[in-house]
Formats: C-alpha cells, structure tokens, sequence
C-alpha cells in the first residue's frame, strides 16, 4: 500500500520556492501561514506533531511580526533582507506593548517557525533568529505553598459527594 502524498504549492521544491519568495515579497499573511503550517506539520522535529493551538500561535506571531514589518507596499523590513537586529527589535516592540514573558517567547518562536520555513523552501539561506534568545521569566515557577492542616482535610474529606 502506497501513502497517500496531498498536493500542495508546497510539494514540488520549484514551486515552493516560487510561492514563498512572491509570499515574502508582498508579505502575505495567508500564504506565509500555510507554508509555516506545512513546514511544521511535515518536517518539524516533532514529524507533524503539532498541536492546533500551536498552529494558531504560531499564525497570530507571524501576522504580529508582518505588522511589525510594515504595509506590504511599503514595509520598513523587508523578509529577505531582516537580520537579527530587526528580530530583536521585534522582541522588544512586543515587551514594550506590555505582552508577558510566556507570550513574548511563543511570538518569537512562532517567527523562528516562518523563517525555518522559508529556509526550507529556499527563499532565504538564513535564519535572522537563530542567535536571538528569548526573555527570561524571572519569577519562580511556583511559588511553594503551605500544606493543609490536618484537620481541615479530615471535614473535607468527610463532606459528602
């Protein structure tokens, strides 16, 4: 029995690279998606283990970071011509709009996934975010919490239901 392959713009090596370099030129948030998708779902490390709320994360960080970029007529960073300075500037431009640490790194990482997608579909040779490192939450992981009284979970447990 032979596996089923879905075609895609994104089988043939050719076209993929056709489609990502137009989709990076006019930075079109769908397109770009879906490579990202497909590039996650096909060749990630975890061979297409990806949860759909990762997928939506990961579709919210690359429409951020187009906004970040600029209009597509005229965008301030190119995404054939962004380096690691843009990125951090991105990663700073978000922490300035008050997002939380945990939402910073899952934007930034949800850009790591368009450009690793973009690499693999030859629009670009590199990849601007590798060297970039996410923010470091400084806060405990948790916070150790007293134990309950014996007492108070012998009434719980004696409640009934």
């Amino acid at each position: 029995m032979t596996d089923l392959v879905l075609a895609s713009r994104w089988t043939n090596p050719d076209s993929r690279r056709r489609e990502a370099l137009r989709a990076a030129h006019t930075q079109d948030a769908d397109v770009l998606t879906d490579l990202v998708t497909h590039h996650l779902r096909l060749r990630s490390r975890r061979a297409g283990d990806v949860s759909e709320a990762t997928l939506r994360s990961y579709a919210l960080a690359v429409r951020s970071f187009l906004d970040f970029t600029g209009p597509a007529d005229a965008p301030r960073h190119a995404l054939n011509q962004l380096g690691e300075d843009a990125i951090g500037a991105y990663v700073q431009s978000l922490r300035a709009r008050g997002l939380e640490v945990g939402s910073v790194r899952t934007y930034l990482y949800g850009v790591r996934a368009l450009f690793r997608a973009l690499a693999w579909a030859g629009a670009r040779r590199d990849d601007p975010t590798r060297d970039v490192r996410p923010p470091v939450d400084v806060t405990p992981a948790h916070t150790p919490k007293r134990a309950e009284p014996a007492e108070r979970v012998k009434v719980l447990l004696a409640l009934p239901g």
